[in-house]
């Protein structure tokens, strides 16, 4: 198994302004606060979010996962239903921060779903 690329802080601020640019490009509009992550990762990186329930892990709530592309299916960032009411209810912000950390799993997951060479155009 081969070890994942090292991610330089630079690099990830690099690859986040050209995806925050391309949205600009699409949208026609600077971006504001609050960044609209949801409509960045699918409109500039046809990364779409959607709610299923998650199973949980041993002592955790999973609250977010990035779902790879396969068997003719697109990828896609699945939050968990089963959180609604509880942990995205109680933490604001946590399901921008959690849509924009999937996304990051979207840019830089080796045969990720986007290039940032694809979104510069």
């Amino acid at each position: 198994m081969s070890r994942p690329p090292v991610l330089y802080e630079r690099d990830i601020e690099l690859q986040a302004s050209e995806v925050l640019e391309a949205y600009e490009r699409l949208s026609g509009s600077p971006i504001g606060l609050p960044v609209p992550i949801e409509r960045i990762a699918h409109q500039v990186l046809d990364l779409p979010v959607v709610w299923e329930p998650l199973d949980s892990l041993p002592g955790k709530e999973v609250v977010s996962k990035y779902k790879h592309a396969g068997f003719g299916k697109p990828a896609y960032i699945a939050l968990n239903e089963r959180l609604i009411n509880t942990s995205f209810e109680q933490y604001r912000g946590l399901e921008n921060t959690a849509i924009a950390h999937e996304t990051g799993h979207g840019i830089f997951t080796p045969n990720a779903v986007v290039s940032v060479s694809s979104i510069s155009a």
